[in-house]
């Protein structure tokens, strides 16, 4: 225990001068609104660079959870600003939902609808509406989430249709997705997932029956959906893509989405309270950490290797910031939830790296990847959000 307090000071002290300090310091756009769409390593803006919806709800998901842990004004303002922001310049007021990309200066450049990213604006809503008390911010989200149920959801196979025109028809897949044609993903629902588990606390958070109700029976269904078709028992792992009638596609394992989804699947678990099939639920999530545990982790340092052949085989060994944030989550909680040693001394391992390798202990903030420290700092997929969420997690978990 001695060691896991001193670990909990260190995440307290390295989320705010670590990663917020960088972000406070560079992303904020005074003149144009919102964040910059790209920062270099050293923190230099791109400052006509396009800025991305995904991006804007992971700074107002990272501001909302900072000032739910630190209590700063200034973090909530921050929020308020991307908030401000994505109302203004992603919300499409004729069609409803919003937009993928806008320019420096807010004006559209790409305005599907993709579930994936539209999953995002869902989950900050959420989490800035229980921040700050904000129950415009949870209708918004409500709202959205009943557009995503009404359009997306695929009443023949299950899951969600995933990506749409600006009037909501059913397009093909846009290659930020890694996959062509009217097929789906496992990325999508499992941040589906993460965002109707939000969206179902702050329906508790403001004492919505009705509408717990509602997001209860959609997160249900999305715990079951992973847990018996997207999981795959054969190899330990999640499939990545399928068809839409969920017929598996050729998927490399992913070991930083399988830990991910570890340890959100028990977030989701312990919202619903009384979810069915819960021992199914707990047999994927064991079975997950012990496939990470076992051909995931280089053995030499502690990190997670990027991705492995459907045996095992690592084909992409790099340190990734999201893999590496996943994991260190990841495994702390499965620690917490199974009390396994093992687990333990592997968080203890990728906690280790994390610090002191991801971590650029000059510039600030973590490595995309620390072979490549000049790679930038920020972009539409690089935020706050997976470092910061892990290690503000792993702070509120560790008793």
């Amino acid at each position: 225990m001695e060691r896991l307090k001193s670990i909990k000071k260190e995440l307290f002290k390295h989320g705010e001068s670590g990663i917020l300090d960088f972000w406070g310091k560079y992303s904020i756009d005074t003149l144009n609104g919102g964040h910059y769409g790209e920062l270099d390593y050293k923190g230099a803006a791109s400052k006509e660079a396009p800025k991305g919806l995904v991006q804007h709800a992971r700074f107002l998901y990272s501001y909302s959870l900072a000032y739910e842990v630190y209590k700063k004004t200034e973090y909530l303002d921050n929020a308020t600003w991307t908030y401000n922001f994505l109302n203004k310049h992603f919300y499409d007021p004729k069609n409803e939902g919003y937009f993928y990309k806008v320019s420096f200066d807010g004006k559209v450049l790409m305005d599907i609808k993709h579930i994936y990213a539209e999953s995002f604006a869902v989950y900050a809503f959420s989490e800035y509406a229980i921040a700050g008390n904000v129950s415009e911010s949870f209708d918004k989200a409500m709202k959205l989430f009943r557009k995503i149920e009404t359009i997306a959801k695929d009443p023949k196979f299950d899951g969600y249709i995933e990506s749409f025109s600006v009037d909501w028809k059913e397009i093909d897949q846009p290659s930020d997705y890694g996959i062509s044609g009217k097929r789906k993903t496992m990325n999508t629902h499992i941040h589906l997932l993460e965002a109707y588990t939000s969206l179902l606390k702050a329906c508790k958070f403001f004492g919505k029956e009705n509408e717990k109700k509602e997001v209860k029976k959609s997160l249900q269904a999305l715990a079951n959906l992973v847990s018996f078709k997207i999981y795959r028992p054969s190899v330990k792992s999640l499939g990545l893509y399928f068809e839409k009638d969920w017929s598996l596609l050729p998927s490399p394992i992913s070991f930083g989405h399988d830990i991910e989804l570890s340890w959100l699947l028990g977030e989701a678990n312990h919202e619903l309270e009384n979810p069915e099939n819960l021992s199914k639920h707990h047999e994927v999530q064991t079975e997950l950490i012990t496939n990470v545990l076992k051909y995931g982790i280089n053995p030499k340092t502690g990190y997670l290797f990027y991705e492995a052949d459907e045996k095992n085989n690592i084909i992409k060994s790099d340190a990734v910031w999201w893999s590496q944030a996943e994991t260190m989550v990841g495994l702390y909680l499965g620690y917490k939830d199974f009390k396994d040693e093992k687990v333990l001394n592997a968080f203890y391992g990728i906690y280790e790296w994390c610090l002191n390798h991801q971590f650029d202990k000059k510039h600030l903030e973590w490595f995309e990847n620390p072979a490549k420290p000049e790679m930038s700092k920020g972009h539409n997929w690089k935020t706050p959000y997976h470092n910061l969420r892990a290690t503000l997690t792993v702070y509120k978990n560790i008793g």
